[in-house]
């Protein structure tokens, strides 16, 4: 079970594109990443040596100051996020950020679908790529 994650880096922004353009979100960027494509532009993310492995509990006392300020949901970016199995981090967030009646943050992902799916999620970004299409297993859990 992972515990520790590579953090790049966390903000607290408006989502940029897609469906949710314009909603308050807190992104927190994981590093990590062998897709290699040539036009990325988060290329510094693919080394995950050069960060700092966090504890997730850390991770998710941050997530739940950012809810208090307004995010509506969580986006997980990378790099790749799914190269790191995400089950224990969604497990975490699903539960600390409950208490007090209330439901759980919103777990976007935004993924090229290389690797299976860990953790649970209430919107999925896909971006396949064509030199390393999405597994198959992807669309079946879809």
């Amino acid at each position: 079970m992972t515990n520790f994650l590579p953090l790049i880096e966390k903000f607290h922004s408006l989502q940029g594109e897609g469906f949710h353009t314009g909603k308050s979100a807190f992104f927190i960027r994981l590093a990590g990443c062998n897709v290699g494509c040539s036009w990325c532009d988060t290329k510094h993310s693919w080394n995950q040596k050069n960060y700092p492995l966090i504890p997730i509990e850390k991770i998710v006392n941050e997530i739940k100051k950012a809810r208090k300020k307004g995010a509506s949901f969580l986006v997980i970016t990378g790099g790749e996020p799914l190269h790191h199995n995400l089950d224990n981090l969604c497990q975490i967030i699903n539960k600390e950020t409950s208490r007090g009646g209330m439901d759980p943050i919103k777990i976007h992902i935004e993924t090229s679908g290389v690797n299976k799916i860990s953790g649970n999620y209430d919107w999925i970004t896909l971006s396949p790529k064509r030199h390393s299409p999405p597994q198959h297993l992807f669309f079946r859990e879809l």
